[in-house]
């Protein structure tokens, strides 16, 4: 996908409107080589996470809310423990190989991860606040403060 330089002085609201604007222009349409993404590689969590995903990615083509002409692909993450997206970036790159030979490397590939990890993090996040109010008895004002400085 070509590269657009932001104009001068432009907010990161601004910056997002004219790529999303830009992206709606795009759906629906035939892509030629190089005008977006080749391909658009998802990572899944597990195996039900992947039909959802291939669902959705099936349902979206047909309305034509993608742009046409690009290969998508979801992958399973491998089994087994996660901490980041490492391994699923291996995975899906190995996966990328298989289909594509040699070829792979030279396509723009857009690689979207799950990120179910993050979610967890998230979560665990919340707790710690919720023991922090609990074992310290922080002073609302306090802890809006914490909130501010870690958030």
């Amino acid at each position: 996908m070509e590269a657009e330089s932001a104009p001068a002085g432009e907010s990161l609201r601004e910056a997002t409107q004219r790529r999303l604007l830009r992206f709606s222009e795009l759906r629906g349409k035939s892509m030629a080589a190089g005008e977006f993404w080749d391909i658009v590689a998802i990572t899944a969590a597990d195996e039900k996470q992947e039909l959802a995903y291939k669902q959705q990615l099936s349902e979206k083509l047909k309305k034509k809310e993608l742009p046409l002409g690009v290969q998508y692909h979801v992958f399973v993450d491998p089994a087994g423990a996660k901490i980041g997206n490492g391994g699923s970036t291996l995975c899906a790159l190995r996966c990328l190989e298989k289909l594509y030979g040699d070829k792979w490397n030279s396509f723009t590939i857009l690689l979207i991860h799950s990120d179910e990890w993050k979610k967890k993090v998230s979560e665990s996040y919340v707790i710690v606040i919720e023991r922090l109010e609990d074992d310290l008895q922080i002073k609302e004002k306090e802890l809006t403060e914490l909130r501010h400085i870690f958030g």
